[in-house]
């Protein structure tokens, strides 16, 4: 079988999503426009296979509505595991039977490790976010990134809400665009296969890890008709074959990466978002503390005043930070700034209490953030039975309270018996303990010919010149039993047995109802 199109599409957003595009072969689909008796599909994609091609419930789909899944907005819902299936075209009428295909996945991965340019393609910045102003005329900059090490060709296109409103310059090929992303990408291949548009027309060549900037611009419509929320519009670009004559079919694989361009549609009246960022700071030096106000409404507020409570682990106000009042427009931000000396309090866990009040109205919000001092934290000693004679495994559980990374730390273990004589030592292993980190160190004792009985773990956790100490209990026995995994799943075999009898026997089991006196 010889495969006429491969497909890979890829979103910007954090988790890339995507989708194996349908294999179709090159004999069939020169014959597709003659609607040819039966042409077999195949596809695999992470997510619900009757997603990746549109379908419904398992039902029969047109196949009009069958296409090609070239982009991967619509991939809605994803499985962790990566499925495939094969669509075979069916009758007159233009319906699909949709099987299972797990057999083709080992080749198309194959396909894709041969594949060199199918992750070439990137575009920055992924996302840019803008309030919906009516009338606002905005430019935007874009870079189409080619990261591999071959040169490569790539094909421009817009899509989504706006996507008749976006004026891509400063590129000599031509821009394709469409209110769908697949229609939009299925349209350069298209246009190539027949003969519409040559090579230079449809994409640009970038030389190996070459970039080219783009330019966009768009003037908003009116705001009628359109809901609160986010609205979406995308700048792609798509991975074209390097060579290709007029009456060919596209050969290999193609990438598609997309850049979203939201936009923000406010609300009716006054509504404010309140956001801070304060990071970790170690004890004695200085917070650094960022608060975000915007608009999301459509009216503007005038003196506005924004205070911010800081609390300690007890919910006791230590300071109150204030600023001076500002006025806000609709979908504009506002942004205050503050340092915050923290000798003046002990290490531990803050709060930061925003207030935005205007017009009458207040909006809050808050936001954690830790003071550390030089402090690792004992959490636990954990520490099993063990049998006379055996090696004891001794578990300490130790928390970073510095901001900063706290190089060579250990614990030091010493075993004492009731009377307080010493009877054994452990150390544990060293390690670097990141800021705010929480980790466990192991050590080991041999028991050796240490009687029976309960013994105290005395635990000093060593660090910078300083000790945290700790205290556990071990217990040495005669025998110590241990269930083998084994052991439990008999167990539990013959508890759901008994529960499955009991249920079974419910209705045949007969208690006589006691005599009458």
């Amino acid at each position: 079988m010889f495969f006429s199109s491969f497909k890979v599409g890829i979103t910007t957003e954090t988790f890339p999503k995507f989708s194996l595009a349908i294999f179709k072969t090159k004999l069939e689909r020169k014959a597709g426009r003659k609607r040819f008796a039966k042409t077999t599909f195949l596809g695999c994609g992470r997510e619900r296979v009757g997603s990746l091609f549109g379908l419904k419930g398992g039902k029969p789909l047109h196949r009009k509505t069958a296409g090609f899944p070239f982009g991967s907005q619509n991939n809605s819902v994803f499985k962790r595991r990566l499925s495939c299936v094969s669509i075979t075209y069916a009758n007159a009428e233009g319906f699909y039977a949709v099987k299972p295909h797990f057999s083709i996945l080992l080749s198309i991965l194959l396909l894709l490790t041969l594949t060199a340019t199918v992750f070439a393609v990137g575009i920055r910045p992924a996302r840019l976010v803008y309030p919906f102003q009516e009338g606002r005329e905005l430019s935007l900059e874009y870079t189409v990134i080619n990261r591999a090490s071959v040169g490569a060709r790539f094909a421009i296109y817009v899509c989504g809400t706006f996507y008749d409103k976006i004026q891509i310059t400063d590129v000599s090929s031509t821009i394709f665009s469409d209110l769908d992303c697949t229609a939009a990408q299925r349209k350069v291949i298209n246009q190539l296969e027949d003969g519409d548009i040559t090579l230079d027309q449809a994409g640009i060549f970038l030389n190996p890890h070459e970039e080219k900037g783009l330019r966009a611009k768009i003037t908003m419509p009116a705001v009628t008709g359109f809901q609160p929320g986010i609205v979406e519009t995308r700048v792609g670009t798509v991975d074209l074959p390097l060579t290709f004559k007029p009456g060919e079919t596209v050969v290999g694989g193609i990438a598609a990466v997309e850049a979203q361009l939201w936009f923000k549609v406010p609300y009716q009246g006054k509504r404010f978002l309140l956001a801070a960022d304060v990071p970790d700071v170690e004890w004695g030096k200085k917070a650094k503390i960022k608060m975000t106000v915007t608009s999301e409404g459509t009216e503007e507020v005038k003196n506005a005043v924004l205070t911010a409570d800081i609390m300690d682990p007890l919910g006791v106000r230590k300071d109150r930070l204030s600023f001076d009042p500002k006025d806000i427009a609709s979908g504009e931000s506002a942004e205050y700034n503050a340092l915050w000396d923290t000798k003046q309090v002990d290490p531990g866990t803050y709060k930061l209490l925003m207030r935005f009040s205007f017009d009458g109205q207040a909006v809050t919000h808050e936001q954690e953030f830790r003071i550390g001092g030089l402090e690792v934290a004992i959490t636990g000693i954990d520490a099993q039975p063990v049998a006379k004679g055996g090696i004891a495994k001794i578990v300490i559980s130790a928390s970073s309270k510095w901001g900063d990374t706290i190089k060579g730390v250990f614990a030091d273990i010493e075993v004492v018996d009731k009377a307080g004589k010493q009877v054994g030592t452990a150390k544990t292993q060293s390690a670097d303990m990141p800021p705010f980190a929480k980790q466990t160190f192991e050590g080991f004792w041999e028991t050796a010919s240490a009687p029976t009985g309960s013994y105290d773990l005395l635990v000093k956790v060593r660090y910078a010149d300083k000790t945290t100490e700790g205290k556990g209990i071990l217990e040495i026995k005669d025998t110590v039993y241990q269930q083998t995994p084994a052991e439990y799943i008999w167990l539990a075999v013959a508890v759901i047995l008994a529960i499955a009898g009991l249920w079974f026997f419910k209705d045949k089991i007969k208690i006589a109802p006691a005599e009458q006196k």
